[in-house]
């Protein structure tokens, strides 16, 4: 159902029709902005979960009927999209870019169309086509699919969606012997739908921003934690499910299981307070030998490569890491405008574009986030080491930025000015 093709009226007799169901489900409040569907702002409903007159398997069911209510379905894949998607020129990674294959390459250059023709590439060097014998055109429609259905917020898109894929193809070519000594086939597989899957649908507003405004999302996952996380694990599955898109298919129930349920840890471990929590587990991992037969390291060690993809924009060039902190607090400023306009103060002030200092903040996430992950990372997964020297080289330009603001070298420092690289000229010695 796409709510933007509906009109006032019709949405009230869907909501009567709902209603009507013997379902108890009573209030579905809608509320739009200029009164026009396409600016759906609100919806609010009873929190099943706190409704004792319902068991846990009717409130699953009613979850999951909202849910499907709620869900913008995008336009159905053509048959000439896929051919055109099979048929392509491209054979080799290296014709997108000659330097594709490398950790430092910047995914985030590469245009939409090579984007999903690479992903196509990559699920075959894998070797997932031939281990789980995967049809082409499935495969085909499963990768559109999940780029239609990533959303157009300024960070949370498919070309982040993209550039944590290209990471985790990285991750398990460029260590392949160790890695095939620790994870399995399907967790390898699992690891990469995972990293292309994690934020699909990501409205742009954090899990924070959902249990302010009690939206839908919130309402169904709000009980369980990592909301948005939730989300995008049933909104894969959900196109997994679908008969054109199930890349799946020849896997036994068993095998199917066994991939949900591994889908769902290491889509989960991207909630970064789910990640900081376990940080001491991840530290005693590194200090350790892996053990293969312990199910635990397993799961540690799947939770820190897709947290190292999440992140990866920090370990490429400074350019690359500039223009993704552009994307990502530009984000976050429009969720805060919006709670400032409802007379609340912004959660954190990276949320605040009137206080947000964006050297100070990064520093602070380099350290408290990224460096403790990528250190983890490059004691488990040697050839990463590469990336701990550019992490320190983006934090040293920050600092230096960081050092110029407060000795007064900025005449009128704006966050606007550091985004469009004004700055630079004064670290040109550095990059």
């Amino acid at each position: 159902m796409d709510l933007r093709t509906l009109t006032i009226d019709s949405i009230d007799s869907i909501i009567k029709s709902i209603n009507q169901l013997d379902l108890n489900v009573y209030l579905i409040h809608l509320f739009f902005h200029n009164n026009d569907p396409n600016h759906l702002t609100l919806i609010e409903f009873h929190k099943l979960n706190n409704d004792q007159r319902f068991s846990k398997y009717e409130k699953y069911l009613l979850s999951n009927y909202i849910t499907d209510f709620l869900m913008v379905i995008m336009p159905q894949i053509s048959d000439n999209e896929i051919a055109q998607l099979i048929d392509h020129k491209i054979h080799s990674l290296t014709q997108i870019h000659p330097n594709f294959n490398e950790i430092s390459f910047l995914s985030r250059s590469v245009n939409e169309r090579d984007s999903t023709v690479a992903i196509m590439i990559m699920f075959n060097n894998l070797g997932f086509i031939k281990q789980w014998n995967i049809c082409q055109s499935k495969l085909a429609c499963f990768i559109l699919t999940i780029k239609n259905n990533y959303r157009q917020p300024t960070y949370h898109n498919w070309t982040h969606a993209f550039t944590v894929g290209h990471m985790a193809y990285i991750i398990l070519t460029i260590e392949r012997t160790l890695i095939h000594q620790y994870l399995d086939e399907m967790e390898q597989l699992a690891l990469f739908i995972g990293a292309l899957c994690h934020d699909i649908d990501h409205r742009g507003f954090n899990n924070n921003y959902q249990t302010l405004i009690h939206s839908p999302l919130g309402a169904v996952y709000g009980y369980k934690g990592s909301i948005l996380e939730h989300h995008h694990i049933d909104q894969t599955m959900r196109i997994l499910n679908m008969k054109d898109c199930n890349i799946l298919s020849q896997m036994t129930k068993i095998e199917y299981e066994r991939f949900k349920l591994l889908l769902k840890h290491i889509i989960l471990a991207t909630d970064l307070y789910q990640h900081i929590s376990i940080i001491p587990e991840f530290i005693q991992l590194s200090n350790v030998s892996y053990n293969p037969f312990n199910r635990r390291h397993h799961e540690l060690l799947l939770s820190i490569l897709v947290t190292s993809c999440d992140l990866n924009d920090q370990c490429k060039h400074w350019l690359n890491t500039l223009d993704s902190a552009k994307f990502i607090y530009y984000e976050f400023f429009h969720q805060g405008d919006l709670e400032k306009s409802w007379n609340t103060i912004p959660l954190l002030s990276s949320f605040d574009r009137e206080k947000a200092f964006i050297p100070e903040l990064q520093i602070h996430f380099i350290d408290s986030i990224v460096l403790p992950c990528f250190k983890i990372l490059s004691k488990i997964l040697p050839k990463f080491q590469s990336t701990l020297y550019t992490i320190h080289k983006n934090k040293q330009i920050w600092q230096i930025l960081f050092e110029k603001f407060k000795q007064n070298q900025f005449i009128n420092y704006t966050n606007d000015l550091l985004f469009n690289k004004y700055y630079n000229k004064l670290i040109e010695e550095y990059l």
